[in-house]
């Protein structure tokens, strides 16, 4: 039988190279070397993980510790710690650092926003809140982890006394008021104010906001009560009267992000949940 010509993996290099030329002429116009974060979001283990620390390293390594990075994201957040220790890495080397949002960074993923001199979003983009999500258990059927927003675990304590002082009957109330574990309330007041907390130094840190503006908009982010679903799209006018360095992603580069990102989000199909890229490098993560 002939060789095949050409072949699927072929093929795959082939869509490789392209976002890769398409991240060196972005560099190009901007002069600002680039990471490339991107996650399938329709995925469950697509968020952001401690498996991802290691990918980041080697793309900073990969481009010789850049004093100035342009990350172009697009995740529906994950595990706050980790992205403590993504930002952490990130910032060590790094002294200008630029965020990129082509369509959507939440949760975890605003969080690195807020760890940025400068966001620049589309006007397809938006941010969210980050109040974060906690653990509560294992379900039994899935086998996949049961998580709850830590502001709604903390606030049915609130909702269930309200319950009882509007004549709610007993009977039906304080058995739920049982079903809530102190120690996850806990847990969940703690992850609360390590979230908000994270987001407010990184505002005075590298937005170079004062005290009491960082506590503000920190607060912001994190108040659920405000924004009344984690899914909530806070959008570039938004971000920018917040008091933000956030603008438009600048014409001079959108129409090459925009194809990067249609390519990328292309590629996380079937069991590829994450992608993480630069200039040379790729590294995919399967489910």
């Amino acid at each position: 039988m002939a060789t095949p010509v050409f072949s699927l993996t072929d093929l795959l290099k082939e869509q490789d190279e392209k976002r890769h030329s398409l991240i060196r002429n972005i560099q190009q116009t901007t002069g600002t070397k680039i990471v490339s974060y991107y996650s399938n979001f329709s995925h469950p283990a697509a968020n952001i993980i401690r498996q991802d620390v290691v990918p980041f390293n080697d793309m900073l390594t990969t481009l010789n510790f850049p004093k100035k990075l342009d990350l172009i994201i697009h995740s529906p957040g994950g595990i706050v710690e980790v992205t403590e220790n993504i930002v952490s890495l990130i910032r060590e080397h790094v002294e200008q650092f630029r965020v990129i949002v082509p369509e959507a960074a939440k949760s975890a993923g605003t969080l690195i926003a807020l760890a940025s001199n400068e966001i620049q979003m589309s006007h397809l983009a938006e941010l969210g809140p980050i109040d974060p999500a906690i653990l509560i258990g294992i379900d039994p059927n899935t086998r996949q982890p049961v998580l709850r927003q830590a502001w709604a675990y903390i606030n049915s304590l609130k909702r269930l006394e309200e319950e009882l002082r509007g004549g709610r009957d007993p009977n039906i109330v304080i058995p739920l008021v049982h079903r809530i574990d102190p120690t996850l309330l806990d847990v969940a007041r703690n992850a609360l104010q390590y979230s908000q907390s994270l987001a407010q130094t990184w505002l005075q840190s590298y937005m170079k906001l004062d005290p009491q503006k960082a506590s503000e908009v920190a607060k912001y982010f994190s108040d659920a009560s405000l924004h009344l679903t984690h899914g909530r799209a806070i959008r570039l006018k938004e971000v920018a009267e917040l008091g933000l360095k956030a603008v438009k992603i600048p014409d001079s580069i959108w129409p090459m992000v925009y194809e990067l990102h249609i390519r990328s989000v292309t590629a996380l199909q079937e069991r590829r949940v994450k992608l993480i890229e630069c200039e040379s490098n790729t590294v995919f993560f399967e489910a």
